[in-house]
């Protein structure tokens, strides 16, 4: 009898989270039999012994607890590529699952044989207070089900541990090897050439902020700011064939104005004009939203206070426009 569910964990100098990311997954009500596959990056704190001990106590957990450092995508792709289970559910070892999230992804994909994978909304936290920082919630709550198209316009919509995928899903090569920053983008892409994305409008998922985090890391380093552009411009590329070619350029236009706003943030205005140029030049000046076309005015003479005002009313209408249309 074949596997139902595999849970892929990485980890990296997480003792300190990890103990609280597995707890969540095995007190976990679910009918279902699965296994946990965890891969440690060779962590120098002390991941190793306790995964060994918590793999004597439960033998569903499975450690792979590496010699030497590989890096946080090869990382990934091993532990999915050591899944065996038909449905993987991808947590990273700082994060927490909340109760009934298995089941219930799982007992989605049963009853929607046409989605590739299935998220939900998750809470974002601060790891030193515990303090509610936001909601990462369904972009369109009356939307259940997304597709390839969406991906390559909206971004990545949803929590990477909020994904519960389908096996047949996996490109042969699973995350992008030549990706440096943001895998997952092109991984989200290349499932959903297998199907539908289905949406569970409810919170089965805690994201940690911490000092630690790849996100924020790279928010705030110029050359992986850079990076995680490339890889995301390169994962669209995967969907050419799969999604109109109008929209291909939108979704170009997107990740150009993102970058541009995440170099205003660091004081790169200098870069931030450039970008927005690059923008314009995908879509031929058809906007991609309000922000685009406010930030597009005039970007050649925009200065750095004036960047500021015109980012903060940018936010204010695209949140009026949403509470509007909701």
């Amino acid at each position: 009898m074949s596997l139902k569910l595999s849970i892929a964990v990485t980890s990296f100098n997480y003792r300190d989270f990890l103990e609280e990311c597995l707890s969540s997954i095995l007190s976990q009500e679910i009918n279902v039999e699965y296994e946990i596959v965890v891969g440690d990056d060779c962590s120098n704190d002390s991941t190793a012994d306790y995964l060994r001990q918590l793999a004597q106590q439960f033998p569903n957990v499975k450690p792979i607890i590496r010699s030497q450092n590989i890096g946080a995508l090869a990382n990934a792709i091993d532990v999915i590529m050591n899944c065996q289970g038909e449905y993987i559910a991808f947590i990273d070892g700082d994060d927490h699952m909340l109760p009934y999230k298995l089941q219930k992804q799982v007992n989605y994909l049963d009853s929607h044989p046409d989605c590739a994978f299935v998220v939900h909304d998750l809470r974002v936290f601060d790891s030193e207070t515990k303090k509610t920082l936001y909601y990462m919630k369904n972009p369109n709550p009356h939307q259940e089900l997304f597709d390839i198209q969406d991906l390559v316009l909206k971004g990545t919509f949803f929590g990477h541990c909020s994904k519960m995928f389908r096996k047949t899903s996996i490109p042969a090569e699973g995350f992008d090897p030549t990706t440096k920053n943001v895998g997952d983008y092109s991984f989200h892409i290349a499932n959903a050439k297998f199907g539908k994305i289905g949406y569970i409008n409810e919170v089965l998922g805690q994201y940690r902020k911490h000092s630690q985090g790849v996100s924020l890391q790279n928010s705030t380093n110029k050359d992986k700011i850079l990076n995680a552009m490339n890889d995301q411009l390169k994962a669209i590329k995967h969907a050419e064939g799969h999604v109109h070619e109008a929209f291909i350029h939108k979704g170009k236009s997107r990740i150009f104005i993102n970058t541009a706003i995440l170099f205003m943030e660091i004081g790169d205005f200098s870069a931030a004009k450039k970008l927005l140029n690059q923008s314009n030049h995908e879509t031929n000046r058809t906007y991609f939203n309000i922000q685009h076309r406010i930030l597009s005015l005039s970007p050649n003479k925009v200065t750095y206070s004036a960047m500021r005002r015109v980012k903060r009313v940018a936010k204010k209408l695209i949140k009026m426009l949403t509470n509007t249309n909701s």
